[in-house]
């Protein structure tokens, strides 16, 4: 089984890429996500004020919750044959624990998409 989770948050789209995002990557996903329930279980999630079942392009969660999204699975497939989770995500998040300490409740690999803005901004 693969685990394919979208981040919904307002932050992916406010960058220069925004026209992607909003347009053609929703595509590229679901031919990925196709792709690969050719030869695997694969299971969709959305996460950003909250996790859901499926996928949701529309990019308007106001915060993101990693770290509930690790919770949710952890408990959902726990003792379960999870090949991999594919996050696909900015990182930012405004809401939760640091992922990098709640990633660890998960015991299959996680393999992130990068995605959003690539700029390096300063901190306040």
């Amino acid at each position: 089984m693969i685990i394919f989770a979208q981040d919904n948050s307002e932050s992916l789209v406010i960058g220069e890429d925004s026209g992607y995002y909003k347009n053609g990557y929703a595509d590229q996903m679901r031919l990925l996500i196709e792709g690969l329930s050719q030869d695997y279980e694969v299971k969709s999630y959305t996460f950003g004020e909250k996790v859901a079942e499926g996928i949701d392009f529309t990019f308007r969660d106001k915060q993101t919750d990693i770290s509930s999204l690790f919770d949710e699975l952890a408990i959902r497939y726990s003792n379960r044959n999870v090949g991999a989770l594919v996050l696909a995500s900015d990182g930012v998040f405004n809401r939760g624990l640091n992922p990098l300490y709640t990633s660890d409740q998960v015991r299959f690999p996680v393999y992130t998409l990068a995605l959003g803005d690539t700029a390096m901004r300063k901190d306040a």
